[in-house]
């Protein structure tokens, strides 16, 4: 029975995708990928009668190593406990009356449960920022009782990662069958926030959301040919997209301050949210790991440093062309009708706001990412707004064996069917319709490089925060400063450093002994 509706999923898929390739505002024919890619490689072989032969080759890192079928003791029922605004993620409910994603994500729950001999149960529960303390309460209390009710925690990664520094969750690379080198995990994240191997919470392809939470820059497209920019596509793609380019086509706009607030054109709007990303982006590491493998915070902020930092918050603070909004969030709904109405060029903000948008907007926009420093910088850096979705697993949990297998199996067949589900419906062909804007997402998403101090953020009291929060208090014109900012917080940031570390200590050393 499953089997056929396997097939009957995969005709409703294709139909579902026709209709929509269809309606979108693309060309008639969306863009074929050319571009090389590591997903397959090709390799040519002469036969015995002189012919050549192709043979196709998976990368490793993309292949499903695991066992077509577990038995962890018979039926068994996996709990998953996720914040109720991202539960859809897990959410199975609308099997083949859903969206193409969500018929992606039924298909992948189903063929997990058939493989794994299990059934899924999913508690989604208020866990927003607002709600963090009655969320995290939920899981201390659960971390006390002898067996976990759940076998996968999912939510805001800023307050998930204070609960791994209480030994709530087990280090994922001792979990059976994870391989946090497999294209589904983030292993730029691995590599940068890893303790002596141990990681005991993880991005990946698991939550979709990840892709939503990217930051990106927005800009308008009639606006951008109208001051004669020239290709912007190009610039980013070439690698030429710099912080220089920023200021100096931001500056191009011709803000007209005695203009009715309504009616005022900005060359850049932007929110405290991105000015984190705008800092991370030219791959400034305000706590750089050392060579005996741990981060560390230097006492006075280095002069190179100093200088990308300050310049960030002079171009915000004393560009009029600037209009920037002073929350500790992303300002959407201050911030979105501003670009809509096609009075600014560039909008910093996630990737996923683009659905919005859409139906917003009359004019055309494409997407950037955010900028190197300069053309010595050799790649781009996406950083993650930090409402994004992370796993952690219990330490407690009933089967530890089941819950890395079925994890690391949910996350490989999102990888396989449900990102590019999500990726084309909701990004590729329905919020943009130019073939280059395909490849700069793609680049976006490949960039994809978590900061250590965005990761642990809230612990350590917000660092990431230390340019926006400057930003946000200086007077109209007129940016404080960020060495002196950074002065009055470096020790308190050395201590929770410190105090982060010698957490993680007694988590492994508890475990080794036990």
């Amino acid at each position: 029975m499953k089997t056929m509706n396997r097939m009957i999923c995969l005709l409703l898929m294709l139909v579902i995708c026709l209709g929509a390739f269809a309606g979108c505002n693309t060309p008639e024919n969306p863009p074929e990928d050319t571009s090389d890619t590591d997903e397959s490689k090709e390799e040519s072989s002469s036969s015995d009668d002189g012919s050549d032969d192709t043979v196709t080759t998976m990368d490793e890192r993309e292949r499903d190593d695991l066992k077509q079928t577990y038995d962890f003791g018979g039926a068994q029922e996996f709990v998953i406990l996720s914040r109720a605004t991202t539960s859809y993620e897990f959410d199975s409910s609308k099997g083949f009356d859903g969206t193409a994603v969500e018929i992606a994500i039924y298909e992948r729950n189903e063929e997990v449960m058939e493989r794994c001999n299990l059934e899924f149960r999913l508690e989604p529960i208020p866990g927003t920022w607002e709600d963090r303390d009655a969320f995290t309460t939920t899981i201390r209390t659960n971390a006390a009782l002898p067996v976990s009710d759940y076998d996968l925690i999912a939510t805001h990664q800023a307050y998930l990662v204070s609960l791994t520094l209480e030994g709530a969750g087990w280090d994922f690379t001792e979990l059976s069958d994870i391989n946090v080198n497999k294209k589904w995990w983030s292993k730029t994240y691995y590599d940068e926030c890893n303790y002596n191997g141990a990681i005991y919470m993880m991005y990946g392809d698991i939550a979709y959301t990840l892709y939503e939470y990217l930051e990106v820059i927005f800009f308008n497209e009639q606006t951008a040919e109208d001051l004669e920019l020239g290709d912007l596509y190009d610039l980013a793609l070439e690698g030429d997209w710099t912080f220089a380019k920023l200021q100096e086509y931001t500056k191009k706009v011709t803000t007209n301050m005695d203009a009715a607030e309504t009616d005022r054109e900005y060359g850049l709007i932007s929110n405290a949210h991105s000015h984190r990303a705008l800092c991370s982006s030219m791959n400034v590491q305000l706590a750089p790991v050392g060579t005996d493998g741990m981060h560390a915070f230097s006492i006075l902020l280095k002069p190179d440093q100093e200088e990308i930092l300050q310049g960030v918050a002079d171009f915000i603070v004393e560009t009029p062309n600037v209009y920037y909004d002073k929350g500790v969030y992303t300002a959407e709904e201050v911030l979105d009708p501003i670009f809509a109405e096609g009075r600014a060029l560039f909008y910093t903000q996630k990737l996923g706001q683009s659905g919005v948008l859409k139906g917003l907007m009359k004019e055309d926009y494409g997407v950037l990412p955010f900028p190197k420093y300069n053309e010595n910088q050799k790649e781009y850096r996406s950083e993650i707004c930090d409402e994004v979705t992370a796993i952690l697993a219990p330490y407690n949990c009933k089967n530890p064996d089941m819950t890395g297998t079925v994890t690391e199996m949910l996350s490989m067949i999102s990888y396989q069917e449900v990102i590019d589900e999500y990726y084309g419906e909701k990004l590729k062909y329905q919020s943009f319709n130019n073939p280059k804007c395909v490849k700069t997402l793609d680049l976006i998403r490949d960039a994809f490089a978590p900061n250590f101090v965005t990761v642990y953020s809230y612990p350590l009291e917000f660092p990431n925060s230390l340019v926006s929060g400057i930003i946000s208090n200086s007077p109209a014109g007129q940016a404080d400063s960020v060495s002196g900012g950074y002065l009055s917080k470096s020790g308190t940031w050395r201590l929770l450093l410190k105090d982060i570390y010698e957490k993680l200590d007694t988590i492994a050393a508890g475990r080794t002994v036990g």
